[in-house]
């Protein structure tokens, strides 16, 4: 089973992809995802306090910046996203799994 933070991270890269932007806001992304992110770990009766220590550690790691006074996360560090990808070399290329 995958770790917490590697759960997170496919789920943050998943997201920036489907918004086409690697900023978002911790209301955005729990919005859409956090009863997903539950699902994952049923057990887990605290998910947003581990979401946030995750999100974290990913900033500690620099595949995450945090802008405090804007609330915005912005993915670094990671591979080009699918819209990036469509814009670098002008097709869709699907990222490999």
């Amino acid at each position: 089973m995958p770790t917490w933070r590697q759960q997170i991270l496919a789920k943050i890269i998943g997201f920036c992809d489907a918004r086409a932007s690697r900023s978002f806001t911790w209301q955005e992304f729990t919005d859409e995802l956090l009863g997903v992110l539950q699902a994952l770990r049923p057990n887990n009766n605290i998910v947003p306090d581990t979401l946030r220590r995750v999100l974290q550690v990913l900033r500690d790691q620099g595949l995450l910046t945090f802008v405090k006074n804007k609330g915005l996360h912005t993915s670094r560090g990671l591979e080009h996203l699918e819209h990036e990808m469509e814009a670098i070399y002008g097709v869709y290329a699907p990222r490999s799994t």
